[in-house]
């Protein structure tokens, strides 16, 4: 699986795996997965839009609380 929108300053922000993520997103750990390599089409735009994400020290994806508000702002078409 590789990511679509990588993001390496993710890093310096409040970063979090997947399982943390899917946590604090109250989604599945599949779900976040799914929204950094496929991503979904947003209802406004009719454009994709995927969850920035990085890879961390060990190689696991990793995400943020920022990266979650920028991806729920582009799904709404605010950005």
């Amino acid at each position: 699986m590789t990511i679509k929108h990588l993001n390496t300053s993710i890093i310096y922000e409040d970063s979090m795996g997947v399982p943390e993520a899917a946590r604090a997103f109250k989604h599945g750990q599949t779900s976040v997965r799914r929204y950094i390599t496929l991503g979904v089409r947003s209802p406004v735009t009719r454009e994709r839009v995927y969850l920035e994400a990085c890879y961390g020290p060990a190689g696991e994806m990793r995400t943020s609380f920022n990266a979650w508000r920028r991806f729920q702002e582009r799904i709404n078409g605010e950005v």
